[in-house]
């Protein structure tokens, strides 16, 4: 993640020093988990760093500051996500196939039966709950407030996210 640092040092520039190392500490404690967001959405180790870049850059483009550290961390993970559909979105990542894989810095489980696999084959808005709930541990009321939805849509989307990888997953078998 050496671009988002590089973006940091240029940001800072035109900020104080307290903000320099607020985003300093922000960069250092939530990287990793909005690459693997990230990651989650696009499957690409290229355009994950690129969200997370753009996430950090829209952060120091930001005047208003944040009202707690969860809401600075809610604000996080919604904007790597949109920064992610606004990829998936674009003409070039529609006319384009990604060449790598998963990389092993991701901190995924071990894919060995399968179900990683497929949680990266279901539809965006399925992947998105399944990874914050099982693999970032947030709960559906916290999820609900992360990307803007009702509660009952986000329980929705995991029991459907539940119901395809049951099928798929036996299948496999």
């Amino acid at each position: 993640m050496k671009g988002v640092a590089l973006i940091i040092q240029i940001g800072a520039e035109q900020h104080s020093h307290a903000h320099d190392e607020t985003i300093q500490t922000a960069v250092a404690e939530y990287s990793a988990m909005l690459y693997r967001i990230a990651f989650h959405q696009l499957r690409s180790a290229a355009d994950a760093e690129d969200a997370v870049q753009s996430t950090f850059v829209k952060w120091l483009e930001r005047k208003a500051p944040f009202d707690s550290e969860d809401h600075q961390k809610a604000w996080l993970i919604r904007t790597v996500i949109s920064r992610s559909r606004h990829l998936l979105d674009s003409a070039w990542f529609r006319r384009t196939v990604p060449l790598d894989t998963l990389p092993e810095d991701t901190a995924a489980p071990d894919p060995g039966n399968g179900v990683l696999d497929e949680v990266l084959r279901l539809p965006p808005k399925l992947r998105t709950a399944v990874y914050l709930y099982y693999y970032e541990g947030y709960k559906v009321k916290e999820i609900s407030r992360i990307l803007g939805v009702g509660e009952p849509t986000v329980q929705s989307r995991l029991r459907r996210a539940r119901e395809k990888l049951k099928i798929e997953l036996e299948d496999s078998l």
